[in-house]
This record gives C-alpha cells, structure tokens and sequence, in this order.
C-alpha cells in the first residue's frame, strides 16, 4: 500500500511538470499522461467548469488542481480495473446507470438550448387569449 501511495505521489508530480509555464491550454494537445493514459488540456477545462470548489482560485493553481483531480481518478480507475472490479455485475449496473443518466442530461440541456424566449407581444397575447390562468 505504502508503495502505490509513493507511486500516485510520483506520478503526479511528474504530470503536473508539463503543466507549470503554461498560457495557453489548446484543446486536444496532451497535458499529462498517466501510465500511458493521456490527459488532455480539453478534458481539464472540462473539469474547470464542472468542479465549483475550483472557483476563486487563480488560473494557475485552478488548473492545477483540475489535473490533480483527474489524475487521481485516473489511478484509482486503474487500480479497480487491475483488481477487475470493471466485469463485476455492481460495475456494470451502475455504468448502465450513469450512462443513461448522462444521455438524459445531454438531451435536456440539448433541448433547452433549442428554445428560445418569447417575445414581450407573444407573452401579452397569451396572456389576454387566457385571462382566467392570470
């Protein structure tokens, strides 16, 4: 345990180093890689914008610790499938589960984005057909 500990230390000091001088993070360009698992600049300014405890920070230190977090995702995933914890029925239920929980969200937020706001002579029109609602 102490050497996976030293290990996961390691590794994240070692993928953070990239990150350090950084400007300008471009989408798709490989910020770290973690046992051969790649970490975009994309998938850090996703983690930016998904991850409230990030805010307030500098920029600098807000993306750093969005690497940090999924770094250590990352290795814990690694851990659970080397133990095969990814084949075991509870795994697969609940990546049923969040899978369709994603796709609901994607569809509301793909639906909301559709509609647009009604206009102010739109709303006094529905407003004067249904005066009994008001």
């Amino acid at each position: 345990m102490l050497q996976k500990k030293r290990t996961l230390a390691a590794c994240c000091a070692l993928a953070l180093t990239p990150l350090t001088g950084c400007e300008q993070m471009e989408a798709g360009q490989v910020a770290a890689t973690v046992n051969g698992d790649e970490v975009t600049y994309q998938e850090i300014n996703a983690e930016l914008r998904s991850v409230y405890s990030l805010q307030g920070l500098s920029p600098d230190d807000a993306r750093k610790a969005a690497l940090e977090r999924i770094l250590d995702r990352r290795l814990m995933a690694q851990a659970a499938r080397a133990e095969n914890l990814h084949e075991t029925p509870v795994f697969l239920l609940r990546e049923r589960q969040l899978r369709d929980a994603l796709l609901a969200q994607l569809l509301r937020e793909s639906t909301e984005q559709s509609l647009t706001a009604p206009s102010s002579t739109a709303i006094a029109e529905f407003i004067e057909e249904n005066p009994l609602l008001y």
